[in-house]
């Protein structure tokens, strides 16, 4: 799913309005069929017999091209959420020391959000593994209290990564690679438990969630996508039908380097450009956090909301939009064909959580 056809589109979102449609995948199978009708105008031309293969691609690029542009100025918006969103930057060479790895973490949100008011946000989110330590053990006492006294004194409600697991789960089972929400009188409220695992690098590490979860906070309802989960189609339509106003992205991309590199840039830049193809699916806000990404809010047409953090970390916050119309128990047929593209989902509840979650 990394490499898909669809990313070539996404620096200009306003084309891709036809995958509302279609999906990811049928963006992919025009793509691919333009490209084999400029191939027959080739050769055909050679032939003399290109013209009518010609025809045929100008038109199969131009319709779903002008189907795009007329969505991105005819779609419905209202106001949505004000989010904040932080990038962070921990050094890999934290990761043998998780507690020393969370306190830097969190060290740098604190930074960050220091002229930040009291209230001024619905939701805080911050980085997937801001706390590396597992919640509801001992070791995690002072990483919760820190969280604890963070988002009493902002008055919000925080969505922040972290390890699921200690006290009350099964012995002997890895931790989860979860994010959590919680409220601002220092209650977790809710869990979500990584349900997609990376092959080879957290199987086994990790234990598998057992089903899709949303988030409510306050009158809004979010939907948690955790790293890697951001390139499957389905997962952000289960949200979304589920109920979902906005995706939220926590990742950690630490791993791809500071980007001086062709290939540590490559993958800086096309990890998050999965998600305009999530927001003009499922017409859909995101908010991604990053540690060592691109942090950034988008709006359901796939643009840019406001500046976007870089790679070595920052803030930034803006009031992200929601689809006029669509409800907590909307349903849109809209979807319908996309979901033929994509197959049957997984198995799984997709509405509210209601999963009891561990505080610390």
């Amino acid at each position: 799913p990394w490499m898909g056809l669809g990313l070539t589109l996404t620096s200009q979102p306003q084309l891709l309005g036809v995958a509302a449609r279609v999906g990811e995948e049928g963006v992919a199978f025009w793509l691919a069929g333009v490209n084999g009708l400029v191939g027959s105008v080739i050769l055909g031309g050679r032939s003399g017999r290109g013209l009518r293969p010609l025809s045929v691609a100008v038109a199969t690029v131009v319709v779903p091209s002008v189907v795009g542009i007329a969505r991105a100025s005819t779609l419905p918006l209202d106001q949505g959420p004000m989010i904040t969103v932080v990038g962070t930057r921990v050094p890999t060479g934290l990761r043998r020391t998780p507690g020393l790895a969370s306190e830097e973490a969190l060290r740098q949100v604190r930074e960050e959000l220091r002229g930040l008011g009291r209230g001024t946000a619905d939701l805080l989110v911050l980085p997937e593994a801001t706390a590396q330590v597992q919640l509801g053990t001992p070791e995690a006492v002072a990483i919760n209290q820190a969280l604890s006294s963070l988002a009493e004194r902002l008055e919000m409600p925080v969505v922040f990564g972290g390890l699921g697991g200690g006290v009350g789960e099964e012995n002997g089972d890895p931790p989860t690679n979860s994010a959590f929400l919680l409220s601002p009188t220092d209650t977790l409220v809710q869990r979500y438990d990584k349900v997609r695992l990376v092959p080879g690098m957290e199987a086994g590490r990790y234990s598998k969630g057992k089903a899709a979860q949303l988030f409510t906070a306050g009158d809004w309802v979010y939907g948690p996508l955790v790293c890697y989960e951001s390139l499957f189609s389905r997962s952000a339509r289960k949200a979304r039908t589920g109920g979902a106003q906005v995706l939220l992205n926590l990742t950690s991309d630490i791993w791809f380097g500071h980007g001086r590199s062709l290939v540590g840039a490559l993958f800086l830049q096309q990890h998050p450009a999965h998600l305009i193809l999530r927001a003009v699916e499922t017409r859909t806000s995101v908010a991604r956090a990053a540690n060592g990404g691109f942090s950034f809010l988008l709006d359901p047409l796939g643009q840019v909301v406001t500046e976007t953090v870089p790679p070595t970390g920052g803030m930034t916050r803006g009031r992200v939009g929601r689809e006029i119309g669509w409800g907590r128990d909307a349903s849109s047929s809209a979807f319908s064909c996309s979901w033929q593209w994509a197959g049957s989902f997984e198995d799984g509840h997709a509405g509210p959580s209601l999963e009891s979650p561990h505080s610390g």
